[in-house]
């Protein structure tokens, strides 16, 4: 079970950083005011979940 987790957490934290960085850049070309509000949010939760990550692989790490 340990193994398979351990899996997991590396393919999930390689998709985040790719997905927020092509979004800015998206939503930036589309406008700049409009956008300004609807940018933060989605880079957050990312941000959030990427930490939530690493702490629980390094828990992991520690329980081992």
């Amino acid at each position: 079970m340990n193994e398979l987790k351990y899996q997991q957490l590396p393919l999930i934290q390689l998709p985040p950083p790719p997905l927020p960085s092509p979004s800015p850049p998206s939503l930036s070309s589309s406008s700049s005011s409009s956008s300004s509000l609807p940018i933060p949010p989605p880079p957050r939760p990312p941000s959030i979940h990427h930490l939530s990550m690493l702490t629980l692989y390094h828990t992991f790490y520690f329980v081992r």
